[in-house]
């Protein structure tokens, strides 16, 4: 059995703006450290995300269902025209992205994704003015990429964890978009695509709006990791049986690798696995390097009995929501002699409670 709390929207104390204006070298670190824990497999976009992101889409940028709907289905048609060479061309026309210049960045999408024509566009779902039409197309063409994309590359299912605004969804990050543009060209099209031999790359943040030095650049270095350690694979629909969701498979998946890291087994008791009451945590990491820090194991060079047999007895419980679980300041970690695992927030909430025996 297993209880998890509605999780919030609060911001962690360390993303939140210093006080006195001024970011230290440590707390930057935090920062960009974070991203790079939370990085550590692929993680498929939950239906609930899903959700959640088209309802904030209607209230803030397209109004409606439908409006929504339509710009979507108009978007995702462009991209595939002509094996992508439109998005192609708008990948490798955009190799830098400047400052405050989103508006003129939609509108060199729009345009050359041939999508420039208000006539088209039912007149409900226009807007007041070429800005609305353009943000929404855009915000159309992310949302098309959060279903083309097998892993969760705009961390839209991270709400918490995500303190990061490169990777925002409708947001000002063109450089991130264009990343993400890049690596669903090369999945879906650069086999068959005349333009292949020529790659169309990724962007990055102008380096005269954005210093190498900047806060901002370090979270965009932060946000590209994310992006390549996702290996983000995208495939037709028809690849996947229908009758196999892509969740299920790949919560097997899960299952399958932790299976095979777990060694041990069952000649591990329980009673070796029991810790005692712990925290509170420093630091943000994963749970797997918090289980390694208490067994005095090293999980990265695969010597860690007891945190694999863990996290595959766990995986056996949650599937692929173990990939979710991770460490915040202020946590701490039980697992009892009874064979209950339990991770609590500082706030003294269960964010986790399973029970590994049953």
């Amino acid at each position: 059995w297993m209880h998890k709390p509605e999780s919030t929207e609060e911001m962690p104390e360390w993303a939140k703006e210093s006080q006195s204006g001024v970011e230290t070298t440590g707390t930057l670190r935090a920062k960009v450290e974070t991203e790079r824990r939370l990085a550590e497999m692929p993680r498929p976009v939950d239906r609930g995300s899903k959700e959640r992101l088209d309802e904030r889409f209607i209230r803030e940028i397209f109004g409606s269902k439908e409006c929504m709907d339509w710009y979507v289905d108009r978007v995702r048609k462009a991209l595939t025209t002509g094996n992508g060479d439109k998005l192609y061309d708008f990948i490798r026309a955009h190799p830098e992205y400047s400052k405050d210049n989103h508006i003129k960045w939609n509108r060199d999408f729009v345009v050359q994704m041939g999508l420039d024509n208000p006539n088209e566009i039912p007149a409900a779902y226009r807007g007041a003015n070429t800005t609305i039409r353009d943000r929404r197309f855009v915000a159309a063409a992310q949302r098309v990429l959060v279903d083309e994309c097998k892993s969760d590359v705009f961390k839209i299912t991270f709400r918490e964890e995500n303190p990061n605004p490169w990777p925002y969804v409708d947001g000002e990050g063109g450089p991130f978009t264009v990343s993400v543009m890049n690596d669903y060209w090369m999945a879906k099209f650069s086999k068959r695509s005349k333009k292949r031999p020529i790659p169309p790359g990724r962007s990055a943040p102008s380096e005269k709006s954005y210093s190498r030095k900047s806060e901002s650049y370090a979270l965009w270095l932060a946000a590209i990791r994310y992006l390549n350690d996702q290996r983000i694979d995208v495939s037709s629909q028809e690849e996947s049986p229908e009758d196999t969701p892509p969740h299920v498979s790949y919560a097997e998946q899960i299952r399958r690798e932790y299976e095979g890291l777990d060694q041990a087994g069952d000649s591990i008791k329980m009673s070796e696995l029991v810790v005692e009451d712990n925290g509170p945590f420093d630091l943000p990491m994963s749970l797997m390097d918090a289980l390694g820090n208490l067994y005095g194991e090293t999980p990265q060079l695969k010597k860690a009995p007891k945190t694999y047999r863990v996290m595959h007895l766990l995986a056996e419980k949650l599937g692929a929501q173990v990939k979710q679980i991770g460490i915040r300041a202020g946590d701490r970690l039980e697992i009892t002699p009874q064979g209950v695992f339990k991770l609590t927030s500082k706030n003294k909430s269960k964010a986790y409670e399973v029970n590994l025996n049953a």
